[in-house]
């Protein structure tokens, strides 16, 4: 009983916080005549001034600068199709980091024009990521299958086998399993003493999920009225390329939580972001909060330990153990101060896509920047009032509707799942 009274004593105190806090939180980026002179900078600068430059080892660098920042607006114009296909052409002579940065922006911008090109890469690289790359490409463009595309992975990279890409690029791209109760996955509870934070996605990134959070002795955070604690939450990239590549969307599995900090990272703005690892970026010390001791990288068995039995052999929740493999690192839960203006014909709109990261709708008066709305703060809130409690967040692709997750929905799993 007492637990009981301590916990709804919390909740309480972290809303009214929330409600009472007067402080105006600003972005002078969020401004729009900021953001009018961000885009026309971008336009003049970073993308014309730096592909005028000729394609040379030397400048790679600014040419990849201009890659991101025509992502960054989807800019689809004939001007940057045609430096796209300039430089996948230029293939067997530029170095793989820059090939990646120009295959990154063909799968974003022009899904189905670079066939011939990006064949020649998936024909001749010993690259497994731009191979991978390559791969999907070609696949959604449907001008290659999953039998192509395993006899090249057996014959052209024998030595690796076990390459965390690979292994994903062949379970994705082959019979795919059946998704397990998502249910069982929310009420397993692989540490008791630890906060859960779930996020529940389409396989469509397109579409919008929701985050509930699982306090310590498997309850559900909720409202003082008793309603569940719910956001929306999106984790689609702007590449829209699986979450085990760089830059792809929110890769689907396990995440430990780590405290909430103010980013210097104009895109994401003031509102604190949570930091999450994945395994591999951090060693099992820091994943498991130093209930272990271990300086080493956590093992297949432990990541496996925190799922249910029922979902240790589905591939896809392992997507972020392999990620960070791969050397996928720095994803975190953030609000957004980017122009969506640059998404309003997406379908997602007025989501805003990031580089992989979760991220949160926030809102900005377009003249003082402050900010007038943000699921990112009452998310922070509960974080900071509860202590920054250890934990785990879980990201399951619950289906593959075509719509947003809805509240239904997520009331139904948990009612499945026997939750209170």
């Amino acid at each position: 009983m007492i637990k009981t009274v301590s916990l709804l004593i919390l909740v309480f105190t972290i809303t009214l916080s929330a409600q009472k806090s007067k402080d105006p939180v600003i972005s002078e980026f969020t401004k729009k005549t900021e953001q009018q002179k961000f885009l026309e900078d971008l336009r003049n600068r970073v993308i014309k001034e730096n592909f005028s430059l000729p394609l040379s080892k030397s400048t790679e660098e600014k040419w990849e600068q201009a890659f991101w920042a025509v992502q960054l607006i989807l800019d689809k114009s004939d001007s940057t199709l045609s430096k796209v296909k300039f430089a996948l052409s230029t293939f067997p002579v530029r170095g793989a980091g820059f090939i990646r940065s120009a295959l990154q922006a063909a799968y974003t911008l022009f899904p189905d024009t670079f066939s011939t090109e990006v064949r020649a890469i998936f024909d001749s690289t010993l690259n497994t990521k731009l191979f991978t790359m390559a791969a999907l490409y070609l696949l959604r463009s449907g001008k290659t299958d999953y039998n192509s595309i395993s006899e090249m992975v057996n014959s052209r990279f024998i030595k690796e086998k076990d390459d965390p890409i690979l292994t994903m690029l062949l379970w994705q791209t082959g019979e795919q399993q059946d998704i397990p109760p998502v249910e069982e996955i929310l009420k397993y509870q692989p540490d008791s003493t630890k906060i859960t934070i779930y996020s529940l996605q389409r396989k469509n990134r397109n579409y919008d999920g929701k985050l509930i959070i699982k306090l310590p002795g498997n309850k559900l955070y909720r409202n003082p009225d008793s309603s569940l604690f719910i956001i929306p939450q999106f984790a689609r990239a702007v590449s829209n390329l699986p979450g085990y590549l760089t830059n792809g969307n929110s890769p689907q599995g396990v995440y430990s939580i780590n405290v909430p900090y103010v980013s210097e990272n104009k895109f994401i703005g003031p509102t604190k972001r949570l930091k999450l690892f994945l395994p591999f970026e951090v060693k099992q010390n820091i994943f498991f909060h130093y209930s272990i001791k271990s300086n080493a990288d956590i093992t297949g068995e432990q990541y496996a330990a925190l799922l249910p039995e029922s979902w240790r052999g589905f591939t896809g929740i392992y997507e972020s153990f392999y990620a960070g493999k791969a050397g996928r690192y720095d994803i975190v839960l953030h609000g957004a101060t980017t122009d969506r203006s640059y998404y309003e014909k997406e379908i997602y709109y007025p989501n805003i896509p990031t580089n992989g990261c979760l991220s949160t709708l926030e809102y900005w008066d377009p003249v003082t920047g402050k900010r007038t709305e943000s699921d990112q703060q009452k998310l922070i809130d509960f974080i900071e009032k509860s202590g920054n409690p250890p934990g785990f967040l879980v990201l399951v692709e619950i289906d593959d509707q075509q719509q947003d997750v809805t509240y239904e929905e997520v009331m139904e799993l948990i009612n499945l799942a026997g939750l209170e």
